[in-house]
């Protein structure tokens, strides 16, 4: 995470002070480990390979339910949120 002054700073869960883990999802470009770079092309892959307090952020794909229709159970303290409604973070 970058600020509006280009240091670097980490995204803070509000509940704990603890930096924010993001796991990302996309149907269309989905490939392997769940980064920005690199997402999970499902949510059954996500819920597999995240962890309590995780930030699933799951972008539009191809606007199908490939993949994404699953559903999805999340654990303690998980945030799930889609690319389309805004993210707003605080930061230390």
């Amino acid at each position: 995470v970058t600020d509006r002054h280009r240091e670097k700073s980490f995204a803070l869960d509000p509940l704990t002070g603890q930096p924010l883990f993001f796991v990302f999802v996309d149907n269309l470009r989905g490939s392997s480990d769940g980064t920005f770079e690199h997402p999970f092309r499902s949510l059954a892959q996500a819920q597999s390979n995240s962890s309590p307090g995780n930030v699933i952020y799951v972008f539009s794909g191809d606007g199908t339910t490939a993949e994404m229709d699953m559903g999805i159970t999340l654990q303690n303290n998980q945030w799930f949120i889609g690319s389309g409604v805004p993210l707003t973070v605080n930061t230390e």
